[in-house]
């Protein structure tokens, strides 16, 4: 028998969990194996989207309810409590019996009472729900928008507390499909007339992206096969020309898959430059492979690099006019994309990562010609990995200082860019994912 939209959904929430998998990638494994229409597929993105996004309010409620703990329970009957309970509170489309029938089945025959009992008191308390009320009101938030406590923590210190919870409160929406075009094949006007059965918008802010109401369309449209456009976050779009390349130049982008950024660098470089593209698994360099051919690009040298151990790559390679590091971080800037990330990231990761991405600035900084540009960026709003690692970076290279990107990018992207030069993405302000980029010269 094939299986429904609502196991489906369980097997993904459980791929996640046990292979600390991304959601997409689980997914997609799903998808491969279970027959669904397109309709089907919807729901169970949205089930498993919603869950991972409001998981900490909704065992906060369950817990209300029950005498054990939904900690305590065995994975399958949380996740099909959870499956219900985001169903009866977020998807009106979805009848309230077929919410709790559907999740009682997901549960093993011996919870099945306990699943029904739970899904009903939610059911009956629907509107008088209790709601998450303390002293700290960080403590709070963290339950009502479903965050860890510390991550809100790192972004208060960094931000201020209001600024922390409008993070977290933006990370709940479900953010738009952007997707950037291949000025290769042709412009963005062009790509939206191509794409028009799609609903397509501009990006308010990347002159080169496009948004649409949903990506699964996009992502079996012949354009994507064809190499028109690819997907890539409107922060991460602009971050590319942060570093300014031209054409002819020598750039090197060191932590390149899945190769957003590096194809956008190959444009600009073009072939009479070069564009040497690093990065250390073998399936992320299939993948920075897959994507230079997609899109066209031939002169784009693709090789397996360790950045923070690069061994002769820069005496060999170098010295370069230009080098991206866009670095290896917690990626708590992209949680409305990823939600999963928030649960498996540990407090301890920020200050782990931000020992790593010094040490790939460090190296980095020698493979650059006097004069050279280095821009580093991560997708993370942490301190530890954005202020702290340019400000170590300073006070160990005195032969670097940071450029002030104001006066080259005011024009186009003045809601990003910070009182001390740097580029800052923050998600209620900007609309795009959580994004941070500071600038370096070689003197």
């Amino acid at each position: 028998m094939a299986a429904s939209a609502r196991e489906v959904a369980l097997n993904v929430l459980r791929r996640i969990r046990q292979h600390r998998a991304y959601a997409d990638l689980a997914l997609n494994a799903e998808f491969q194996k279970n027959e669904l229409a397109d309709h089907d597929r919807g729901l169970v993105t949205e089930l498993v989207y919603g869950v991972l996004r409001q998981r900490i309010y909704l065992d906060w409620l369950l817990d209300n309810f029950s005498r054990q703990p939904i900690g305590r329970m065995e994975n399958r009957v949380a996740d099909a409590l959870r499956l219900g309970a985001y169903q009866l509170l977020s998807l009106d489309r979805v009848p309230e019996y077929a919410a709790v029938d559907e999740s009682v089945k997901l549960a093993p025959r011996r919870a099945a009472g306990l699943v029904n009992a739970l899904l009903r008191t939610v059911q009956r308390r629907k509107n008088d729900l209790p709601v998450p009320a303390g002293k700290d009101p960080l403590a709070v938030a963290a339950i009502r928008w479903s965050h860890p406590l510390w991550i809100l923590r790192e972004w208060a210190r960094l931000f201020g507390e209001e600024t922390a919870v409008a993070i977290a409160q933006a990370d709940q929406a479900t953010p738009p499909a952007v997707v950037r075009v291949n000025p290769l094949q042709m412009d963005r006007d062009a790509l939206l007339v191509a794409l028009t059965d799609l609903e397509p918008s501009p990006t308010p802010h990347s002159p080169w992206g496009v948004r649409l109401p949903r990506l699964e369309p996009a992502l079996q449209h012949p354009l994507l096969t064809a190499g028109a456009f690819l997907v890539q976050g409107e922060a991460s779009q602009i971050v590319g020309d942060l570093l300014d390349v031209r054409a002819g130049e020598k750039v090197a982008d060191l932590c390149a898959a899945p190769g957003g950024k590096s194809s956008f660098l190959a444009t600009k470089v073009g072939p009479q430059g070069r564009l040497v593209a690093g990065d250390l698994h073998p399936n992320r360099l299939r993948l920075l492979q897959s994507t230079f051919q997609r899109l066209g690009i031939t002169w784009a040298e693709v090789r397996q690099l360790d950045a923070a151990a690069p061994g002769d790559f820069y005496r060999e390679q170098g010295p370069f006019d230009r080098i991206l590091i866009d670095a290896p971080c917690t990626a708590l800037g992209t949680l409305a994309k990823q939600p999963e990330i928030k649960y498996q990231a540990t407090a301890g990761d920020p200050a782990r990562l931000a020992d790593l991405q010094l040490e790939i600035c460090r190296r980095a900084a020698d493979g650059l010609r006097p004069g050279g540009v280095l821009l580093y960026s991560v997708c993370t709003l942490t301190a530890a990995e954005t202020t702290s690692v340019t400000e170590r970076f300073l006070n160990e290279r005195a032969d670097f200082v940071r450029d002030d990107l104001r006066p080259d990018f005011a024009s186009r992207y003045d809601g990003f860019l910070q009182a001390d030069g740097t580029f800052l993405s923050l998600p209620p302000r900007t609309g795009a994912e959580g994004m941070f980029a500071a600038r370096f010269r070689r003197k």
